[in-house]
């Protein structure tokens, strides 16, 4: 669902201060995530029907799948008819008609709904990019031969408030298919509310490898957007996000793997003052767009059964570090007293999830359950009960059924770029392990943590990531790279030694390291200084990135205030006015 990354509170230099001694992220503390695990929980009905053996063939991206859609038939057209009667139709489109058809013929064949891992690749195919699709259907048994025009006389008025009156107001994208099978019939609306516009793009890469997503959150603030891309059998990279786009815009690049014909993409963003990280694009990039898919259950991990809970998290551990070892990664260590918390709430996160109706519907999570799956979340990203200095962690919820094999848990979870940099990170060193296991059919469900740690006090990979971050954006627009300003790498280290012994404010540190800038250069100098958890929150102000000429020093330290879960990094630049005017 999610992953828990970065927050971030920015200042531009300018007499503002950063709050400096306080944690800049909340979590919810180990009382209230108790309360939650104090709710009674019942796990319903895994709704899910089965893949085939031999897989599932989903079509290549419509040609005009951008195209507004147009009603065919009597079903169609009645559909048409009754959401139009509720206002505007410029939602329904053919890329989400293509959703809902694809929904519905496995629907027809399997008389179950897709598992969520099909419904994502029959999504992407169809050439919609929202990481959650919706659904409804309505359904009726009739003879063989019974015309069209016949059940629609006997169903046709549940199509208004059985299927067009349960579309969210917030609908971005909708879209409409019936479809009938020997004596079985399914009407079946499909749509995302997403709050993200994307400005069209091809999921086909360039020459380079490239694919570049830009769009704009609609709703609500972002403290930062991230992106990473599946590599190989087991990688996952970080995508570049440019920091010259003022949020909530975006751009984010993403780079396949030469030898991939496919991989998957995830972008995230997180709200201010939080660490959990909502998908809001989800694209399956490809080297032909036009050739169809074929899904098939991927194997990465050895089989390895978990007939209860107690032996689930030793199960995934030693699947888990088997496929890290063959991926040339150093194993991972059991957050064990983070892991028996998350085994105590793991079966309110599902209930919550599902709901009363489970997945059968593919209905939307109500705002109540959604705060629980929040606390939920949020409460073990925290790392209470976990030892050591906290860079960041990684958060990702899984949902595997008719299985009780925690190896094809860790298959599912390594699917997708967020499950991938949750466990398969390079710098991941422990792992919180919450299983809820589901019984009508059998299926495993669990919440996954990951933990990055602060080991030392050298941050030159982190300043060495920022400038190529800026570097890489400069060049999309014809710029040379920045020029570093000679000697101020050794002074920002410095002042933000001090701010790391506790000695001295971020804020003091840049005003310092500015006095020795203007002294040094002669010349008019500026800065920047923000306080995050990740360093793709730096954002920087388009009349200092745009110039011809940029000459700039980065750097970086982290410390913890007191009360804080996690430490949090303080980011500084330094750069040459091109106004004249000193700060």
């Amino acid at each position: 669902m999610v992953k828990g990354v970065a927050a971030a509170a920015a200042a531009l230099a300018l007499g503002c201060a950063t709050g400096a001694g306080k944690p800049i992220v909340e979590f919810p503390s180990p009382e209230r995530l108790a309360l939650v695990e104090s709710k009674p929980a019942v796990l319903p009905a895994i709704q899910a029907g089965e893949v085939p053996a031999e897989g599932w063939t989903v079509p290549s991206t419509p040609a005009d799948a951008e195209a507004a859609w147009a009603p065919q038939g009597p079903w169609e057209e009645e559909f048409a008819r009754a959401y139009g009667a509720m206002g505007s139709m410029k939602a329904l489109t053919r890329a989400m008609a293509c959703v809902a058809g694809e929904l519905g013929r496995f629907y027809l064949e399997k008389q179950a709904p897709a598992p969520e891992s099909l419904q994502r690749l029959l999504t992407a195919a169809c050439g919609v990019f929202a990481p959650t699709v919706a659904y409804q259907t309505l359904q009726a048994t009739l003879p063989p031969g019974v015309p069209e025009e016949k059940l629609l006389s006997l169903r046709g008025d549940q199509i208004g408030l059985g299927l067009a009156g349960r579309i969210p107001a917030d609908a971005r994208q909708v879209g409409f298919w019936f479809g009938r099978r020997g004596g079985h019939a399914i009407a079946l609306v499909a749509y995302d509310s997403t709050p993200v516009t994307l400005t069209p793009f091809s999921p086909v890469p360039d020459v380079n490898g490239d694919v570049v997503m830009e769009g704009r959150l609609e709703e609500g603030a972002a403290d930062y957007f991230e992106g990473y891309v599946n590599q190989g059998r087991f990688g996952v990279k970080e995508c570049l996000v440019d920091p010259s786009v003022e949020r909530p815009s975006f751009r984010v690049t993403c780079r396949m793997a030469p030898d991939d014909q496919s991989a998957w993409i995830q972008i995230v963003f997180a709200a201010p003052r939080s660490v959990l990280a909502q998908p809001i694009v989800q694209v399956l990039v490809r080297r032909d767009a036009q050739k169809p898919l074929v899904y098939r259950e991927a194997a990465y991990a050895p089989s390895r059964l978990a007939s209860d809970a107690a032996s689930f998290a030793p199960a995934v551990l030693a699947a888990l570090n088997a496929t890290r070892v063959q991926a040339g990664l150093a194993p991972v260590r059991l957050a064990k007293t983070q892991s028996e918390t998350a085994g105590r709430v793991a079966r309110q996160y599902f209930a919550a999830a599902l709901g009363p109706s489970g997945m059968g519907d593919g209905a939307l999570v109500v705002a109540g359950a959604l705060d629980d799956m929040n606390t939920i979340a949020l409460g073990l990203l925290a790392g209470w009960q976990v030892a050591g200095t906290i860079r960041d962690g990684t958060f990702v919820s899984v949902l595997v059924p008719h299985t009780r094999d925690a190896g094809r848990w860790v298959d599912y979870a390594l699917s997708m770029p967020i499950g991938r940099e949750a466990l398969m990170a390079r710098e991941i060193e422990e792992v919180a392990l919450g299983p809820a296991f589901f019984s009508d059919p059998d299926g495993i469900g669990a919440i996954a943590c990951g933990y990055r740690f602060h080991r030392s006090n050298d941050h030159t990979a982190d300043v060495n990531h920022v400038l190529g971050r800026i570097t890489a954006a400069r060049q999309r627009m014809n710029l040379p790279p920045p020029v570093r300003l000679q000697g101020m790498d050794a002074v920002l280290h410095r002042e933000l030694a001090r701010v790391q012994e506790g000695k001295g404010t971020p804020m003091n540190a840049l005003h310092s390291s500015l006095e020795v800038a203007s002294e040094r250069f002669n010349a008019s100098t500026r800065g920047i200084v923000i306080e995050a958890t990740s360093l793709d929150a730096l954002e920087i102000p388009p009349e200092v990135f745009s110039q011809a000429n940029l000459q700039l020093e980065v750097g970086v330290t982290h410390y913890k205030p007191p009360g804080a879960a996690w430490a949090q990094l303080v980011i500084i630049v330094v750069y040459v006015s091109p106004t004249g005017l000193s700060i």
